[in-house]
């Protein structure tokens, strides 16, 4: 993107202020033609995957709120998470985690899968 870093005379960069930042689009970026993604309604109480599942996509609420819990070594679960309209989750796997640490279960949900 050009023009969203300012070049500073010493040739360093200066981050963009927040209101240079263009908003995000969840539904331009979902509609596009790429392989791999699409939107899903989640059922409620429906598991979206389990915790140590591969994290191999990240997911967008569109609408809807999900809850997030874990498990530990000894069987107790507990949740960890509200995730609502606009929240992201699975990013782990953007930085290298190869397993998913929580389990998603909405309430009711729309999704995007990228």
């Amino acid at each position: 993107m050009q023009g969203i870093r300012e070049e500073k005379c010493n040739g360093s960069r200066k981050a963009p202020k927040l209101a240079e930042i263009p908003n995000f689009d969840a539904k331009l970026v979902l509609s596009s033609v790429e392989s791999g993604r699409f939107t899903e309604r989640c059922q409620r109480k429906k598991v979206v995957f389990q915790q140590g599942d591969p994290a191999d996509a990240v997911f967008y609420v569109q609408s809807g709120r999900i809850e997030l819990s874990v498990e530990s070594e000894q069987g107790k679960q507990g949740v960890v998470g509200l995730l609502t309209v606009g929240d992201f989750l699975g990013e782990g796997c953007l930085w290298g985690q190869p397993l998913h640490m929580g389990c998603p279960v909405p309430d009711t949900a729309l999704l995007g899968r990228t």
